[in-house]
């Protein structure tokens, strides 16, 4: 088996964020579990555009399985421990972005008039 695993990087309203995540999000819907991501996305206080990058990764052999939430503790560990982990121990699979518009409104549903 072999973990499969995404850096990830939020930029929002000038603030930044980044994160490990097991798979490869691809969509906002991939990243609604993590609670930082919501505080990222609540504190903004207007309309913004958000985008998202992510460089996908694969270590071991084997099939690839989602990395889970507690492997990714122990990757991140290994990567403060060795700045070339992700090139010497890791195949980089693919990188992703995408972007989106957020608004607090249309997320609690207010439609206000201009």
């Amino acid at each position: 088996m072999s973990l499969l695993f995404s850096a990830v990087g939020i930029k929002a309203g000038g603030v930044e964020l980044k994160f490990l995540t097991g798979g490869i999000p691809r969509e906002l819907e991939d990243l609604e579990k993590y609670v930082r991501v919501a505080n990222l996305l609540m504190d903004q206080p207007e309309d913004v555009r958000v985008e998202v990058q992510a460089s996908a990764y694969r270590c071991g052999v084997g099939e690839p399985e989602p990395a889970s939430w507690d492997d990714l503790p122990r990757i991140m560990l290994q990567m403060e421990e060795n700045p070339n982990f992700l090139s010497e121990q890791c195949s980089h699979v693919e990188d992703v972005s995408f972007s989106f518009d957020w608004s607090q409104r249309e997320l609690f549903g207010m439609k206000m008039e201009m």
